[in-house]
């Protein structure tokens, strides 16, 4: 005979499981009704706090902006050197302005025309002072390359400051041997249009003609070029520039007179470098007070800013 509610496993009599019992109403609705854990509210405070000021800073005033006017003051004072001491038999010193970065150039070129102006302003109020002489700039570019040596005549040329300028490139010199090897890095074809004729050209004139006769000497080793005609496979050709065009409407006075823009060049970064080089020395290299000092085959390994000076091997 078999109870109520049991079964029997192999002859054994197993109680039945009850049912699960129905939960309890006043349970579940306190546990509905249970608050939501409270949150600091200072975090977005001051999230929407730092939205806020982001939104109603104009641009620059973060970054650049806020190094230019104190972080570099400082470097720019310890770069100007009028009575430059001795240097290091192993070590080479000179200014590290140019290559450190843009930003703190600039900064150091405003603070020369800002101490020269100075200058100028107490010489001006004694009648009996004389001129002060152009602050002393010595600055070390590494890299021959057309930026570097662009940069080194913008330095020799400007009327604001003495400077004198070291150049180290580990590579030869480009005008020493043409050996393909020798010019590995230096053969891209490059297209030089209306923004590096302008950067040409705007090196302060000079008795020999400035810029305009920089341009001109980097032209003549170059290929003028006014029709570029893009091609893709066999079939497809796209003429990009045919002809010499002539400015926009609106950018011209008279559209019968106004001569066609100039051509570009194409050329060589090796024979960009050559004239770059050679115009330099012509103008500030040679005998005792020479402005200009090349080291070629000289590897730059290390820069101590706080004392000026590089390591060259």
């Amino acid at each position: 005979m078999m109870m109520a509610g049991a079964a029997t496993v192999d002859g054994a009599a197993v109680p039945a499981r009850a049912p699960p019992a129905a939960p309890s109403v006043a349970a579940t609705s306190k546990a509905q009704l249970r608050p939501l854990p409270r949150r600091n509210p200072i975090l977005p405070a001051l999230l929407v706090a730092a939205a806020m000021v982001l939104a109603t800073t104009p641009p620059g005033a973060f970054g650049l902006g806020l190094l230019s006017s104190s972080s570099f003051s400082s470097s720019s004072s310890s770069v100007v050197r009028r009575s430059p001491l001795p240097p290091p038999s192993s070590e080479s010193r000179f200014a590290p302005a140019s290559y450190s970065s843009p930003l703190r150039f600039s900064s150091l070129s405003s603070s020369l025309h800002a101490s020269s102006d100075e200058d100028d302003a107490s010489s001006s109020s004694s009648p009996s002072a004389s001129t002060p002489p152009r602050p002393l700039l010595e600055v070390g570019i590494v890299g021959a390359g057309p930026s570097g040596l662009l940069l080194a005549h913008r330095l020799l040329s400007s009327p604001s400051y003495a400077a004198s300028v070291t150049i180290f490139e580990s590579r030869p010199d480009p005008r020493a041997n043409t050996d393909a090897a020798a010019l590995e890095g230096r053969a891209y074809a490059l297209g030089l249009n209306g923004r590096s004729r302008a950067a040409m050209r705007s090196v302060p004139n000079n008795n020999d003609g400035g810029g305009d006769r920089l341009w001109h000497e980097v032209k003549e080793r170059g290929y003028e070029s006014d029709k570029f005609v893009l091609r893709i496979g066999t079939k497809l050709k796209l003429k990009l520039r045919d002809g010499a065009p002539k400015l926009p409407r609106g950018f011209r006075d008279d559209d019968d007179d106004e001569p066609p823009i100039e051509p570009t060049v194409l050329i060589y970064q090796s024979d960009l470098c050559a004239a770059l080089l050679d115009d330099l020395e012509r103008k500030y290299a040679g005998g005792d007070g020479s402005k200009l000092t090349l080291r070629f085959g000289e590897k730059v390994n290390g820069v101590d800013v706080d004392s000026n000076y590089v390591r060259a091997a």
